[in-house]
């Protein structure tokens, strides 16, 4: 006599053929297909500039350890270096240093002027500090839309990152400049010609607002095309 049961038993034998059949099927093309298309059918490589900087202070030990703990096993740690005024690197997100550091709490109205990239600027600066002046400065949150909560931080030198990234493969010094020295243009101008580029670099990196920008509430646009 049939029941319910009977008749359930070929049909569920039969999704577990088919199921066996598709996952032969998907290893079989992984075997047959480049993992990632880049130039060298690696991977790329996950940067993570400033750490774990959506939530947590640029640059920051929070940051980065939170990069390191939830990111890929060999995620590289950027980190933007600020030179002091004896020459200490340090992790600092900006050449002018006003927005992420509490620095005019110590100093205030030290502010000086530079003419930064043909721009005269003015805001704090850390080539006017020793490494001791900045000693007691913290970093704060950047961006005034995300949380105060983890304010107060200590400036990372560039030699706390590297032993903060130990036993990763290394940490990625970005020490940026809007103008492009060898060809005097500025490196937006440059991206127009990337096949040229292309013929003497594997690779390159750029900020993400080139990709994806963003309007000035900070919400993401549609992606570029670069």
């Amino acid at each position: 006599m049939w029941n319910s049961r009977t008749l359930q038993q070929p049909l569920l034998f039969q999704l577990l053929i088919l199921q066996s059949l598709l996952v032969a099927a998907v290893l079989a093309q992984r075997s047959t297909t480049p993992a990632w298309n880049t130039l060298t059918g690696n991977r790329p490589l996950v940067i993570a500039r400033g750490g774990f900087s959506g939530l947590f202070p640029d640059s920051t030990t929070l940051a980065y350890n939170f990069a390191l703990s939830t990111s890929v096993p060999d995620v590289l740690l950027w980190c933007d270096v600020q030179l002091t005024k004896d020459g200490f690197g340090l992790c600092l997100s900006d050449v002018k240093i006003d927005n992420d550091t509490d620095i005019a709490n110590f100093y205030p109205n030290k502010s000086t002027t530079y003419t930064v990239n043909g721009v005269r600027t003015t805001g704090y600066f850390s080539v006017d500090y020793t490494s001791t002046q900045l000693a007691n400065v913290s970093v704060v949150q950047a961006i005034y839309s995300r949380t105060n909560l983890y304010d107060g931080l200590p400036i990372l030198t560039v030699d706390d990152i590297a032993a903060l990234s130990k036993p990763q493969p290394g940490i990625w010094l970005n020490i940026q400049d809007v103008v492009e020295p060898s060809t005097n243009q500025t490196y937006g101008a440059l991206l127009k010609n990337l096949t040229f580029i292309k013929t003497f670099a594997s690779g390159i990196l750029v900020p993400k607002g080139y990709i994806w920008p963003v309007d000035s509430g900070l919400y993401l646009q549609p992606h570029t095309s670069l």
